[in-house]
């Protein structure tokens, strides 16, 4: 994710996730371009705040706290497609072993 969420993007954000949970997907791993201590991080977490329970989505951060959209990782900026690279290789390897497909998909776009 790499803009607010709004009262326009949630409603698409929690339709991609239920369309996609409702076609057989057990787990969707998100991540954003928000600190964790963000206010629209924080609207993130309690608008999926069901699906995170039921442990069918889960969130992670690319962004330092204080730097909402920017990839940084302890202050130090990355490139966009520097740190995509690096997500998609964290979630192949969280589901190693784990699930037998792992789709990624850049929903914001």
């Amino acid at each position: 994710l790499e803009t607010a969420p709004d009262k326009y993007s949630l409603p698409l954000y929690l339709e991609f996730v239920e369309h996609h949970l409702q076609l057989g997907i057990d787990r969707l791993f998100i991540v954003a371009s928000l600190g964790w201590k963000s206010p629209h991080m924080r609207l993130f977490l309690r608008v999926f705040e069901q699906y995170i329970s039921e442990n069918k989505v889960s969130f992670a951060s690319h962004s330092y706290d204080g730097y909402d959209f920017v990839y940084s990782t302890e202050g130090l900026q990355w490139g966009r497609d520097n740190v995509k690279n690096f997500y998609v290789n964290m979630c192949t390897y969280f589901n190693k072993g784990v699930v037998n497909y792992v789709g990624v998909w850049d929903f914001d776009e």
